[in-house]
């Protein structure tokens, strides 16, 4: 080394790559947290999600076939319905969905029909619909006085995933009474 240059040690000093590797390592377990944190929170939230319930008004129903009623009316507390004789009947509500929910895509667990008709008239099945495809079909029995919460006007929807929009179908019976009659109070359904 000549002409005043001095050596410059092009080796770092051990402290200093103690402290790089520090840092490297600081930094992987940082973006590991991270990863996991979140992979952790979104298993949380599905297990501490709470369940959200969404309503529709009786008056909301629609008939599929109206010249097979003789009769239809939208009240401030509901919709009554009178078939012709001998004939079944088709109705459809829209209700809300949700479509995320906390970060998450809230499941369809179960319909409420809230109703009142006498023994003789009642609903015989229940489609649920996602968008314009039905994907559960229900034979039921919903009848008598059920303007309240009760366990016979509950269909369970099993943690439906819904996608495009719920949509219930009921079909009122009619055919063993003369003058068959429904009235639609209110429709819920269920999601976690």
């Amino acid at each position: 080394m000549g002409n005043g240059e001095r050596h410059v040690n092009a080796r770092p000093s051990q402290l200093d790559v103690e402290e790089q590797v520090n840092d490297l390592l600081a930094q992987i377990k940082k973006k590991e947290r991270s990863k996991q944190g979140s992979r952790v929170t979104r298993q949380c939230r599905r297990k501490i999600m709470a369940l959200t319930a969404m309503w529709t008004h009786g008056n909301a129903v629609i008939p599929e076939t109206p010249e097979l009623l003789d009769k239809i009316t939208h009240l401030g507390f509901g919709t009554q319905v009178q078939l012709r004789r001998d004939t079944d009947q088709w109705f459809h509500v829209p209700m809300p969905s949700p479509v995320i929910l906390g970060g998450v895509r809230p499941k369809l667990q179960r319909v409420i029909i809230l109703g009142r008709s006498s023994i003789s008239d009642y609903i015989r099945r229940v489609h649920i619909f996602d968008g314009s495809t039905r994907v559960q079909d229900h034979s039921v029995l919903i009848c008598g006085d059920k303007l309240e919460f009760n366990p016979d006007s509950v269909v369970n929807a099993n943690n439906l995933p819904i996608a495009k929009g719920l949509g219930i179908s009921m079909l009122v019976d009619g055919s063993a009474s003369a003058s068959a009659s429904y009235f639609f109070a209110a429709f819920g359904a269920d999601w976690e």
